[in-house]
């Protein structure tokens, strides 16, 4: 209820700041991978919200997010939402750098999955 409700607030701007300030994502980060599904959606959708956001999506980065986006599309677990997150976080260019190595597996997960939520209309 409480990452729904923030998820929420995540959408004005003197709010994020806030978040920003509070170092949320890099506190979320904690919670990814996640065995409960339902509770790492609303994580990941949390995530998405804040990285719009240059200094949540830093704290992201530095959280090692990349990293276990990556491996999320591996599992096959929430794959749209970790692709969207991902394109957020390539914003950053240290970020892109890091995630080169991994062009091959993520044109692969896009064009191979069956989830017609990866690729927009």
């Amino acid at each position: 209820l409480v990452l729904a409700f923030l998820k929420k607030l995540a959408i004005f701007r003197e709010n994020v700041e806030e978040m920003a300030r509070a170092r949320l994502g890099e506190k979320l980060a904690a919670f990814v991978p996640n065995k409960d599904s339902e509770l790492l959606e609303q994580v990941l959708r949390l995530m998405t919200n804040l990285s719009f956001h240059p200094k949540c999506r830093a704290h992201l980065c530095r959280a090692g997010m990349s990293a276990k986006l990556l491996a999320l599309l591996r599992k096959g677990n929430h794959r749209h939402l970790a692709v969207r997150l991902l394109y957020q976080l390539s914003k950053n260019d240290a970020e892109r750098g890091k995630m080169t190595q991994s062009v091959p597996m993520l044109v692969g997960t896009v064009i191979n999955t069956p989830d017609p939520t990866l690729i927009p209309p």
